[in-house]
């Protein structure tokens, strides 16, 4: 089987989480989940929860246990059911009792917190657990194994839980199944062609930048020996034949563990959105793609009027919720395929696929007058204030074809903007 990475990039969607829970505020936990780029469900606990899991696609489902017992019941069902049993499930306890706690987990939660508990480590964890709040295609996985019978049985596995698989039998087919994608997890067989699974792994993790994939081996330890010769090697999990569901569980923990530590180096820590690093190569990258099919996009700076005197007249922690709340509001407006990233300090930039400057500049503008008039929740206890932004932008080819004289120009208007508006 061949797979190939498509050169337009792949169309992205945003995770939803599904929010089981009964009577009571949640609004604020909402919030902070969607501020994370995630879009919430909210059903109650009496619906049926796997057709809820279903209907929105769900990526998560965060059960609120409060006093209604059929939170655990359904955590339960949805394990047991072969559609969800890979879906991850958090449940949050009212009550500090290790005996709910213990309860939840023996229902198939894969985390259970406290209702009261900080919001940050939540949403950490459901990081964790599904990579990110963005979903584009599933995740690609090399398989390689001579045992026909198994091979087969482990691709339907696979396939079964949403990856895409690049099987084959012998170590030569593997570069031309890849077409030069790198996977994002590796399954060995104990005996691929000639060599043993060990063997080929040694090989591969020298290969094409395939060192940090994580791999997984399918094959039976006699001895604790050779278990442990296997994890010293760097093998990151193993799994014995015949295992298909065990496979795509372990599977599934990989890709996603791996997602969460690629997401966390590309990410800003306080918004979310993409770093100054990340978003250049991603710039770079949109350039070669705009220079082979001759697609335009545009590159839109903008940064926050008066951010230091904000800072100074109600301290830090209110500039760091206007970043929050400008992030939050842009994320609302522009299209999911737009790349959003914090460049430093109250600077940002947007790449818009596939638009011209002429096209969006109107909507920008009224980007700006409406987030100015915005009464936005900076103060303590809920005190409001108001920040504005000033944008500037640049088209590829018209305004520059290369990184610095696309940046170079859409500075320069923003900085024109900005005399502008300190003049008016």
């Amino acid at each position: 089987m061949s797979t190939s990475i498509p050169l337009k990039p792949a169309a992205q969607h945003v995770a939803t989480i599904l929010l089981v829970a009964g009577d009571g505020d949640h609004a604020g936990l909402i919030r902070a989940i969607e501020h994370e780029g995630y879009h919430v469900e909210r059903r109650a606990p009496r619906e049926d929860i796997a057709t809820a899991a279903a209907e929105t696609r769900a990526a998560l489902v965060l059960l609120h246990l409060g006093d209604d017992s059929d939170a655990l019941a359904w955590c339960a069902r949805l394990k047991q059911d072969q559609r969800f049993y890979l879906l991850p499930v958090i449940v949050m306890v009212t009550h500090n009792d290790w005996d709910d706690r213990v309860t939840a987990l023996q229902a198939g939660a894969d985390s259970v917190f406290s209702h009261s508990l900080e919001t940050n480590r939540l949403l950490h964890r459901i990081d964790e657990l599904i990579g990110g709040p963005l979903e584009s295609e599933p995740s690609l996985i090399l398989l390689v194994d001579a045992d026909d019978a198994l091979r087969n049985a482990s691709t339907d596995a696979l396939q079964s839980a949403g990856f895409r698989v690049a099987a084959c039998r012998d170590p030569q087919a593997i570069f031309p199944s890849l077409d030069h994608a790198v996977p994002d997890a590796i399954v060995l067989g104990a005996r691929c062609g000639g060599l043993s699974g060990l063997d080929l792994y040694e090989a591969l993790k020298r290969q094409d930048g395939l060192h940090h994939v994580p791999t997984i081996l399918l094959a039976e330890f006699p001895t604790s020996e050779e278990r442990l010769v296997a994890l010293r090697l760097g093998i990151d999990d193993y799994v014995a034949p015949g295992n298909p569901r065990e496979l795509a569980t372990r599977v599934a923990t990989r890709v996603g563990q791996t997602r969460f530590f690629k997401r966390a180096a590309s990410r800003d820590a306080l918004t979310g959105v993409l770093n100054y690093r990340a978003f250049m190569d991603r710039l770079n990258h949109e350039i070669e793609r705009a220079s082979r099919y001759d697609l335009p996009f545009t590159l839109v700076l903008l940064d926050m009027d008066g951010f230091k005197q904000l800072n100074d007249r109600l301290g830090h922690l209110a500039g760091n919720r206007a970043l929050q709340e400008l992030v939050l509001f842009i994320r609302r407006q522009v299209r999911k395929s737009d790349l959003i990233a914090r460049l430093g300090g109250d600077e940002f930039a947007v790449l818009m696929i596939e638009a011209s400057k002429d096209a969006i500049a109107p909507k920008w503008e009224g980007l700006r007058r409406a987030f100015g008039a915005t009464a936005l929740p900076l103060g303590e206890n809920g005190g409001q204030a108001h920040i504005g932004f000033s944008f500037g932008m640049a088209s590829w080819p018209q305004d520059g074809n290369a990184l610095e004289r696309l940046i170079a120009s859409a500075d320069l208007e923003l900085y024109r903007r900005k005399g502008e508006a300190r003049a008016a």
